[in-house]
């Protein structure tokens, strides 16, 4: 049955109204024939029976889905108040991680045991907590929704996977000791409070570990004799150290580049070492023959549709570009433009402070400056863009890794400055 125009007319008011949401219900519909227009057109997805994503056309319904997962997290678990978000999947969200996984764990006061099938293949385990207690609990934002998730302290009594980022949790999260105490002269555990010490005296938390000795001779008969071990990587890496003054994810983020940096070393030391060695200036002409090459390959991995002629055409008539009319075209020419400048202004740089090898965020930012000016110029993005940190959620296209949200960018390149120019220092002092 044909649509009338009256129809398609409210029914892209109703869109426009409610494209913000992103996320509705078959009840917010006024009228049922707006859902078969608007999908029809491609703007808007059946993620559940009675629950749809609000899109443009172009979009791709996953893309929407992880720009608001948290979003649908946080819709779909109202009926199960009061809840938290447990185990891991809370260490995650402590560490400031905020990707999507397969399997989010929550736990309720409620006596109920259910998977919800939040659509893409990923669910919410629900189960029921005898032991549940909303003071052990704690609201953070992740996605730009507020979610209840549960205290280092109550996760601590759990069985919980130990990899990295359990050991990364360990070593930032400023436990209380006071509530560890109360809960412990709850439900005494001893064994599982001997394997904590352990864990705790791994990532360098000695003070903890002797609180937890000092916890079970208080309630139990169980002895646990403690020995202090000061760590290799406390030694190499002072900046690690100062565990208690950095945020869960400076650390972490500064933990992981530590074991990047390890495992390249690993892998590729000899070969590094057998590399032969040019002068600046030969390196730099190598650079330059390769621009055209580098400048066709960056931009074409971030997704810009180009051509190497048309990289050859913008680096020949720069001024022409500029004049492009075809949106499209325009956004794809200046970024080839923006390379260029990049590319050269940091050569530049390596010209005039060669032999100083440090990272620093005003350097980034000059690079970053020069790479979008061409954009900004075209208006192809908003000026204030170019001298500040990006203020908005964004996401990676067919990927689950969902990048720090906007709050956090700042700690994290200025602890990305710190942590690589400490390599960078140690390195060098052995070479």
């Amino acid at each position: 049955m044909p649509v009338s125009k009256n129809i398609k007319r409210q029914a892209l008011n109703w869109y426009k109204k409610n494209y913000q949401k992103r996320i509705v219900k078959r009840s917010d519909f006024s009228n049922v024939y707006f859902i078969t227009y608007l999908l029809n057109h491609k703007l808007l997805y059946r993620l559940k029976r009675n629950i749809y994503l609000v899109k443009k056309a172009e979009e791709y319904p996953e893309e929407v889905f992880n720009l608001i997962y948290w979003k649908i997290v946080k819709e779909r678990l109202k009926r199960y108040k009061p809840y938290s978000i447990r185990s891991i999947s809370a260490i995650y969200l402590h560490l400031g991680d905020q990707s999507i996984y397969p399997e989010l764990l929550v736990y309720t006061k409620r006596r109920v045991s259910h998977t919800i099938k939040l659509g893409f293949g990923k669910s919410v385990i629900i189960r029921y907590d005898p032991w549940f207690d909303s003071e052990l609990t704690s609201t953070i934002s992740a996605g730009g929704a507020s979610l209840v998730i549960e205290k280092g302290e109550k996760i601590m009594f759990e069985r919980v996977e130990k990899h990295k980022d359990y050991l990364r949790f360990l070593n930032t999260y400023p436990f209380d000791i006071r509530l560890l105490d109360l809960l412990y002269e709850e439900r005494s555990r001893p064994i599982v409070f001997k394997n904590l010490i352990k864990d705790f005296q791994k990532v360098g938390r000695n003070d903890i570990a002797a609180a937890l000795t000092q916890i079970i001779k208080k309630y139990t008969l169980y002895r646990i004799s403690l020995k202090m071990k000061k760590t290799l990587r406390a030694e190499k890496y002072p900046i690690l150290t100062e565990k208690l003054e950095k945020k869960p994810w400076t650390f972490r983020q500064g933990d992981q580049i530590l074991e990047f940096e390890k495992v390249i070393n690993k892998k590729f030391s000899t070969q590094i070492k057998s590399i032969k060695k040019h002068t600046l200036g030969f390196l730099l002409r190598q650079a330059r023959e390769h621009k055209k090459y580098d400048i066709y390959h960056s931009t074409t991995i971030e997704g810009y549709r180009i051509s190497p002629q048309e990289v050859e055409e913008v680096l020949i008539f720069p001024k022409k570009t500029i004049k492009e009319k075809d949106k499209e075209k325009l956004r794809n020419k200046m970024a080839i433009l923006g390379y260029h400048y990049a590319f050269d202004f940091l050569l530049k740089e390596i010209e005039k402070h060669y032999p100083q090898n440090t990272v620093t965020q005003n350097l980034i930012k000059n690079i970053f400056f020069n790479l979008f000016k061409p954009s900004v110029e075209s208006n192809v993005i908003d000026r204030l863009d170019l001298v500040r940190y990006r203020r908005n959620q964004v996401f990676i296209r067919h990927s689950d890794y969902i990048p720090p949200s906007p709050e956090k960018v700042l700690d994290l390149m200025e602890n990305f400055e710190n942590v690589v120019n400490t390599i960078i220092c140690y390195d060098s002092s052995l070479s």
